[in-house]
């Protein structure tokens, strides 16, 4: 836990006079998101891809739908880069470099750099899927369903679906953490390939995996805190710049040849 502290320390330090540079462009990924809502929510509308319960489904509608998912989900692929631009800020201001509000829009300034950010992006978003379908899948398959009503029944069945949740939502975290990871090496070296991305995410993890995992579960309170909103607004700046001040060690370590 000292470790833990000490990198927290550092990373409050190393913000110092950036936290209003790494609000805004938290709020510059809030403003992509919500554009991207607002996107769905007026071409859904417009098209008619929204139905009401007393409306009938056909596949005119059927059509619609799919249409509005799959631009929307094409719109935000376009904009992640701004995630990216994102976490360069953090990682500047982790390393005690030059990070300003421009940062966020690093990778729209060369077609080169958007599409390797855009390859990241694809890649890490098909693992998160996956990771997810895992978990919905064995959610599925390891679940008692219920037969009769009885209380033995119905407690067997809230204790069975808890755990399968627990077990599910743990599974997935860890998953998510080692995305966040991958993200850091990423925006350390914006030409590495993926595969040598995922080889230094490996190796990492081999060494220290518990470290960055109690690293990350330590603001599990303050995230809480964030559902409010607007505390999110410190917690995400927070958060984000010390997961890169670790990252920073870490791949420091790695580079060195000392983690194999």
């Amino acid at each position: 836990m000292k470790a833990v502290k000490l990198l927290k320390k550092q990373a409050k330090a190393s913000l110092g006079g950036k936290w209003a540079t790494a609000v805004a462009g938290l709020l510059a990924v809030f403003a992509a998101a919500l554009f991207v809502y607002l996107f769905y929510a007026t071409f859904g509308w417009v098209t008619g891809a929204f139905v009401t319960s007393a409306q009938e489904i056909d596949t005119v509608v059927i059509i619609k739908q799919f249409v509005l998912f799959f631009t929307t989900f094409l719109l935000a692929i376009a904009l992640m880069p701004i995630i990216n631009g994102f976490f360069r800020l953090c990682y500047n201001i982790a390393n005690w470099r030059e990070a300003n509000f421009a940062d966020v829009f690093y990778f729209f300034k060369e077609t080169k750099r958007y599409f390797k950010a855009m390859q990241f992006n694809i890649f890490t978003t098909a693992k998160l899927f996956a990771a997810y379908f895992i978990t919905f899948l064995g959610y599925n398959i390891f679940r008692i369903p219920v037969i009769e009503t009885s209380f033995e029944i119905t407690t067997l069945f809230i204790i069975n679906r808890s755990m399968l949740f627990a077990l599910g939502f743990v599974w997935f975290l860890l998953f998510f953490i080692r995305i966040i990871f991958s993200e850091f090496i990423f925006v350390d070296n914006e030409n590495a390939r993926i595969s040598e991305i995922s080889r230094a995410t490996k190796v990492i993890f081999k060494h220290h995996k518990l470290d960055i995992i109690l690293l990350n579960y330590s603001f599990i309170p303050w995230i809480a805190l964030s559902f409010l909103v607007i505390p999110a607004l410190y917690v995400i700046p927070y958060m984000t710049t010390t997961v890169a001040t670790s990252t920073k060690w870490l791949l420091k370590l790695y580079k060195e040849g000392k983690l194999v």
